[in-house]
């Protein structure tokens, strides 16, 4: 489970990784991660996509594009990826989970429709020591597609949590992960 994507969030995948060598697959939960910093997105996404492979496209108001892309060999073991997704699943998560969804043959999308921001926001720093956060680019999957507001991201495997996980929070109630083992198991 990815709750954000911070500056060590690459390694700290890394090392999880480097003890799967007989996985059958890979779950990764971005359920209420609500983003992150992008280069920690193309750290994580170079462990599933082959190095120079697009992770994300971002445009500038004057209509320049800016392709941002891996820079490390993927793990070659990894196969059969399922991506957990939630209304609360946003940026730098959204951006993940259609680098490997549009380039990858084995990555399936359960749990509900994603929050849909696609725009890439800077801090800027005042003479008087207030900062502002503003829009400064928005971000386009690697085929193109814009998916910010309304649009998000809709999963390959419709599955709502269960009325019993909302009120007990236990995982062995909690019908998106199951799916996600089902679909698994099922390959």
């Amino acid at each position: 489970q990815l709750y954000q994507f911070g500056s060590s969030t690459p390694e700290e995948v890394k090392s999880y990784l480097d003890d799967f060598e007989n996985a059958k697959g890979l779950i990764i939960d971005l359920r209420d991660n609500g983003g992150g910093y992008l280069d920690s997105v193309e750290g994580v996404s170079s462990c599933f996509l082959d190095k120079g492979t697009t992770v994300m496209k971002q445009e500038y108001a004057d209509g320049t594009v800016h392709e941002t892309v891996t820079k490390s060999d993927k793990y070659s073991n990894i196969q059969n990826i399922v991506i957990l997704t939630n209304g609360n699943t946003a940026s730098a998560a959204e951006v993940l989970t259609l680098a490997l969804k549009q380039q990858r043959n084995d990555v399936t999308v359960v749990g509900t429709t994603t929050y849909g921001k696609g725009t890439v926001q800077e801090m800027v720093n005042l003479s008087d020591g207030t900062q502002y956060k503003i829009t400064v680019k928005k971000w386009l999957t690697p085929k193109g597609n814009w998916i910010n507001d309304t649009k998000g991201i809709k999963p390959d495997i419709d599955v709502d949590l269960s009325d019993k996980y909302y009120e007990t929070g236990e995982i062995q109630d909690d019908t998106q992960l199951q799916a996600a083992f089902d679909y698994i198991e099922g390959k």
